[in-house]
């Protein structure tokens, strides 16, 4: 049975994280992908049993809906958490530092394209409406059934709009 299609401030805020995710051109080379909806196919609400590289949506701290004069408001943190597979380039010894600068540019690139498709003059249909980005760290990790090496970072998303 197919999933069902996102509604409400619980669920329709994540489908909008990774629209935001998705429509990055950086995260679609990233996983290979050809349009918006492909790449989509790399964002979930959980990683068990999706190939890396990906990225896992799910909430934060102090996500809440708030009434004003006239409706709603939601306003909060909405986390990415993005895994991608060490380069062969540089295993075998690891170079740890290489490996987390390439991380960095890539993962960089997607968030500089997600602020880009929120600000008001280039808004991109679909995508949240972002106040800002946190990266919240990153870690070197051994994938313990394949034992491939990987880098996993946490970014934090202030999210503020009307539902």
């Amino acid at each position: 049975m197919p999933a069902p299609s996102p509604t409400g401030f619980v669920s329709l805020y994540l489908d909008r994280l990774a629209t935001t995710v998705a429509n990055s051109a950086a995260f679609r080379t990233l996983v290979g992908a050809a349009s918006v909806s492909a790449a989509k196919a790399f964002v979930k609400c959980e990683g068990t049993g999706l190939a890396r590289p990906r990225c896992i949506v799910n909430y934060g701290d102090n996500y809440r809906l708030w009434h004003r004069s006239g409706g709603g408001d939601v306003t909060g943190r909405l986390l990415a958490l993005f895994e991608i597979d060490v380069p062969a380039a540089y295993l075998n010894p690891i170079d740890y530092d290489a490996a987390l600068w390439d991380f960095r540019n890539t993962v960089g690139t997607i968030l500089q394209e997600m602020h880009a498709a929120t600000r008001p003059t280039a808004f991109v249909d679909g995508c949240l409406s972002i106040a800002y980005l946190e990266l919240g760290g990153e870690e070197l990790l051994t994938d313990p059934e394949t034992a491939t090496q990987y880098l996993s970072g946490l970014i934090e998303i202030e999210v503020q709009g009307a539902v």
